[in-house]
């Protein structure tokens, strides 16, 4: 399974990258996205099929628990991949870990892609502003172009043996 999140701001103009990338690391399973604007739009537009998870309400924790839920899929999942498409830096107090942290200021979008690394989700991101880079405090990054577009991967944690 593939899951995608992102800014509800994301304008429609970004259709130009979020269409081919979609199409491009979609695979024989299902696209998992949320019901926000922006970049959940998008996706479902490109994806008509996709599996919808959807808030019970616009409060915060409604958005938190939407989010959870759709990380929670993904993990359950085989081969899971997660994708953000993000208009500002991670913000301090986020990072990768089992459980949703919300940083301040706060994001959605960097808080589900914490909680997916620290369940063992594939991530990815993409840069939808000029000037950002992936959390260094993460571990490590790499740069792939798919279908044309920047995709920063982080690198899975090698966990050390202890014998």
């Amino acid at each position: 399974m593939i899951g995608f999140c992102g800014s509800r701001s994301l304008p429609g103009a970004y259709a130009r990258v979020v269409s081919p990338l979609v199409a491009a690391l979609a695979g024989p399973g299902p696209i998992a996205v949320g019901d926000a604007a922006g970049a959940d739009a998008l996706v479902r537009a490109c994806s008509p099929s996709a599996l919808v998870f959807r808030a019970g309400g616009w409060s915060a924790g409604a958005l938190v628990a939407r989010s959870c839920a759709l990380v929670g899929a993904l993990a359950a999942s085989s081969s899971p991949v997660f994708v953000g498409f993000v208009e500002v830096g991670c913000p301090a107090g986020i990072a990768p870990g089992p459980s949703w942290r919300s940083g301040r200021p706060t994001s959605g979008s960097w808080s589900s892609l914490a909680l997916a690394a620290g369940r063992g989700v594939r991530v990815g991101v993409v840069f939808c502003a000029p000037l950002l880079s992936p959390p260094a405090a993460w571990g490590d990054w790499s740069r792939q172009m798919v279908a044309g577009v920047p995709v920063w991967w982080l690198e899975p944690m090698v966990q050390p043996s202890l014998f």
